[in-house]
């Protein structure tokens, strides 16, 4: 049996989709990804991405064109629904549109959000850092992120990794575009 569908271009709008180019929407990517993957689509993309990749019926496409016309933010969401709906169902679907929503629409931290356990007292905010990332990320490539402007402590950019840092319950640290941390502070038992 040989099945044939459209080739699409990949999700930066100029290659075909493509894994050496990381321009695709892969069935082994998880349902964040594929939504989020779907959000960096060229608005132009969105009706054939619709067609080629969801079951949303011929008769309705006329009005996903209108909507990429009237709202394309609303069409990514709806396409990014369609597609996780088909391989993860409906209830994650809305779930990770929720996610997206919270995180990149209102800017909140997600509400899985990781927590960091410290102590109370004064450090820097690479100490703070280094301490999250632990072996994952160099010292210099920590350093870069500060000097790029990708740390956040509660909404506020810190560029100087040497800032004094007063940790506080609840603190919300944000490290690039997609990666955040609670600070928790540890009771010290007497």
């Amino acid at each position: 049996m040989i099945i044939t569908t459209k080739i699409t271009p990949g999700i930066d709008g100029v290659a075909k989709q493509s894994k050496s180019l990381d321009n695709y929407i892969g069935l082994g990517h998880s349902p964040r990804d594929k939504f989020g993957r779907i959000m960096k689509l060229p608005d132009t993309l969105i009706p054939v991405y619709f067609e080629v990749y969801t079951e949303v019926p011929e008769t309705e496409l006329g009005a996903v064109t209108d909507l990429v016309k009237s709202d394309p933010l609303e069409a990514k969401k709806r396409l990014g629904c369609a597609i996780v709906a088909r391989y993860h169902g409906d209830k994650t679907a809305q779930e990770e549109r929720q996610w997206f929503e919270h995180v990149f629409s209102r800017r909140e931290a997600p509400p899985d959000t990781p927590e960091l356990e410290l102590e109370a007292a004064a450090t820097t905010a690479f100490e703070i850092v280094r301490r999250f990332f632990g072996d994952q990320k160099s010292n210099s490539e920590i350093r870069r992120l500060f000097q790029q402007g990708s740390v956040t402590l509660n909404s506020q950019k810190i560029t100087n990794p040497l800032e004094d840092v007063v940790p506080a319950e609840g603190d919300v640290f944000k490290v690039g575009k997609r990666v955040w941390f609670k600070l928790k502070l540890s009771s010290k038992e007497e």
